[in-house]
């Protein structure tokens, strides 16, 4: 962020919450939210802290339901892939749906951050 930009909004009487608020939030919402795609896709694909701190069925989220159906040891055929992908569809819906909602951003705030995003 250039500073010119604070310096500018002090100038024309902008207080700090003004300045924050109308100036510096807008520019660096891509940014955000960027942060915001990245850390819940971070905490919904999470399968070993749920698995630790979770211990009735009833309670476990999706990523440890779908863990359920396989069974088993090697040799024993009771994987029941019919129910894994219907969860894995119902699994994979809502950061696909995030980062539709939000592919503008996302991609303005990967450039923002100097990495090599395609546009």
């Amino acid at each position: 962020m250039p500073y010119s930009l604070d310096e500018a909004a002090k100038i024309d009487g902008c207080g700090y919450f003004r300045t924050f608020f109308t100036v510096m939030l807008p520019i660096t919402r891509p940014l955000w939210m960027t942060m915001s795609i990245l850390a819940f896709q971070s905490i919904w694909n999470d399968y070993l802290n749920p698995l630790i701190f979770l211990t009735t069925e009833s309670k476990f989220v999706l990523s440890l339901g779908m863990g359920s159906f396989f069974g088993g040891f090697a040799g024993v055929a009771t994987t029941q892939y019919n129910y894994y992908m219907a969860t894995n569809l119902l699994y994979m819906l809502p950061p696909l749906l995030l980062f539709f909602l939000a592919q503008r951003y996302f991609m303005q705030g990967l450039s923002a951050l100097g990495t090599t995003a395609s546009r």
